[in-house]
């Protein structure tokens, strides 16, 4: 995973952010995608960590879950995957960001119709679709 190399915003490092014309919202910006914070016009460099990553039906199992009412990620490209892990238990909703979904900033295409498709299949309907996030209802 690659994350900014800055400091978490908060009050204390705030000064900072304005002294480098830093967007607020910088730390946020944490991807696989190593040119992420790149391709968001920041000129900052990154660190690449190892994190530890669970499945949806791990947490499913370990915390007995029989019902979600609406599961909505944000993983900066990586939606497509964490709702290839929807096998146990259908949300009957979800909201994902697909802005991402074919790297930063790319657009839509072949990552996004196979989603959709995967999705369609389960019983899922596209309700919704803006420039960030796509919205849909289980049928």
């Amino acid at each position: 995973m690659y994350v900014p190399d800055v400091p978490l915003f908060n009050q204390e490092v705030e000064p900072w952010y304005i002294e480098r014309k830093l967007v607020n919202w910088v730390d946020q910006l944490t991807s696989v995608y190593k040119d992420h914070v790149k391709d968001h016009y920041l000129d900052i460099p990154v660190i690449e960590r190892e994190v530890e990553c669970v499945t949806l039906d791990s947490l499913i199992d370990e915390y007995q879950v029989t019902a979600i009412e609406t599961l909505v990620t944000d993983t900066e490209g990586n939606d497509h995957r964490v709702l290839r892990g929807i096998n146990k238990v259908y949300p009957d909703n979800i909201v994902f960001e697909s802005k991402h979904i074919e790297g930063s900033n790319k657009g839509l295409g072949i990552r996004y119709k196979e989603t959709i498709d995967r999705l369609s299949t389960m019983g899922y309907k596209v309700i919704k679709q803006d420039t960030e996030d796509t919205y849909l209802k289980l049928v």
